[in-house]
């Protein structure tokens, strides 16, 4: 399970913002001195995502809240956004290669079969996403 900690901006009515700031996870590293990510971090912006969660709960303002979320979810998330559209292309491409020698008509093929795994993978994701798999678990509030 991937654990991460958010802030509460607010609370109303069983409904929470969250703020998460993205961090490096590489700062206890020992050869973090001759690492990119971690020159990159540095010189980086540092980026924080807002989010709109219900929790019955009731909460305080500057209160941290330990989320997790299972490993299986992101990795089918990656799945969704990377390996779908991929695998669009190649077909996409291989398909019309066997019809056509024609390099611009291979390249529509390609950006057609790409267009297609793009669909499906958004299909895909509001199928499973009545099934709630994406869904944050509230391990520990301070």
């Amino acid at each position: 399970m991937i654990k991460e900690w958010m802030k509460v901006i607010s609370w109303h009515n069983g409904q929470a913002i969250l703020k998460h700031y993205s961090d490096s996870g590489c700062n206890s590293c020992i050869i973090n001195s001759t690492c990119a990510f971690f020159i990159l971090n540095k010189i980086g912006v540092k980026t924080s995502y807002q989010f709109n969660i219900a929790i019955t709960k009731s909460l305080i303002t500057g209160q941290k809240i330990k989320f997790g979320i299972h490993e299986n979810s992101l990795l089918l998330s990656s799945i969704l956004v990377y390996l779908i559209p991929l695998f669009g292309f190649f077909i996409g491409g291989e398909v019309i290669q066997f019809f056509f020698l024609n390099q611009f008509i291979i390249f529509l093929g390609t950006i057609i079969g790409i267009s297609f795994g793009f669909l499906l993978s958004q299909k895909i994701y509001k199928y499973l996403e009545k099934k709630n798999l994406y869904q944050l678990i509230i391990l520990q509030i301070n």
